[in-house]
């Protein structure tokens, strides 16, 4: 066998290897579902952004709420929005929350019966609140903005039965002051 052909079968071989790994295991379960968790997001600011105060990043927790459509081809389109609690903040370090509504669409890569990879992209409609503290002295101030931006998800389901799983998910989105990254686990019910 010449050094070409063998080249070839080794290419070939290794492109069959990757299409067995992305082929479905078994589709998703076609249907609506909706999903409620929370976790962790990392606001990273531009230290020389307007709304910049003593701090460069903050870590928020964050409540997650969501519903979607999985299609029979295994098609994922999802709404999400997001509530922010500060955890940081204390004497005059100053604060950023960052809420956010997306949609988003993406696919579920069936791994096992059990388990899936669902990688998403979409839009992020957010507000962002930059909070200085004083801890003696005057009022806390407070400057907010808002926008929309491209938002991409890495996310995987452990299924419990034909309704329920546990989902996990780790999303960034950059914004017009700095990006953010979130670790998000919870519960999912399909319907």
């Amino acid at each position: 066998m010449c050094a070409a052909s063998a080249n070839i079968s080794r290419a070939a071989a290794a492109l069959l290897t990757v299409a067995s790994l992305l082929a479905p295991v078994a589709s998703a379960a076609e249907g609506w579902f909706f999903t409620l968790g929370g976790g962790v997001r990392n606001i990273d600011v531009d230290s020389n952004s307007a709304v910049a105060n003593s701090l460069s990043t903050d870590e928020n927790v964050v409540a997650e709420l969501g519903g979607g459509f999985v299609f029979s081809s295994n098609l994922v389109l999802e709404a999400t929005t997001t509530d922010a609690v500060s955890v940081t903040g204390l004497f005059g370090l100053g604060s950023f929350e960052f809420e956010d509504d997306r949609v988003m669409v993406g696919y579920a890569f069936p791994v096992s019966e059990k388990f899936r990879i669902v990688p998403s992209v979409g839009a992020s409609f957010w507000d962002f609140r930059a909070t200085t503290l004083v801890f003696f002295g005057p009022p806390s101030t407070e400057r907010t903005m808002s926008g929309t931006d491209v938002v991409f998800r890495l996310g995987g389901e452990f299924l419990a039965g034909e309704t329920f799983g546990i989902y996990f998910g780790y999303t960034r989105a950059e914004f017009d002051v700095g990006d953010t990254s979130s670790f998000s686990v919870g519960m999912r019910v399909q319907f």
